[in-house]
């Protein structure tokens, strides 16, 4: 996660940079990154999308809403 956080942060301030893990710890190939800034989000993505990473190809893509049920904040969360 440091090392995509560093190749990220050149674009803005990052509030988070997640990469979700299976149960073997082992990264699911995928990751979320949330700029502080729309302004710097849309940048990164702009420069970043289709570059190579440490030998994998990044393709970005904007955030989906949260659905209305998990919205709701209710015990769903809890597993």
């Amino acid at each position: 996660e440091e090392e995509l956080e560093e190749y990220f942060s050149v674009y803005g301030k990052l509030v988070e940079c997640h990469i979700p893990v299976d149960d073997q710890k082992r990264n699911k190939g995928f990751a979320f990154v949330q700029y502080a800034s729309a302004v710097d989000a849309l940048e990164a993505r702009k420069q970043l999308d289709t570059v190579d990473f440490q030998g994998r190809l990044l393709h970005i893509l904007p955030a989906r809403p949260v659905p209305a049920s998990a919205q709701s904040g209710g015990d769903e969360h809890l597993t």
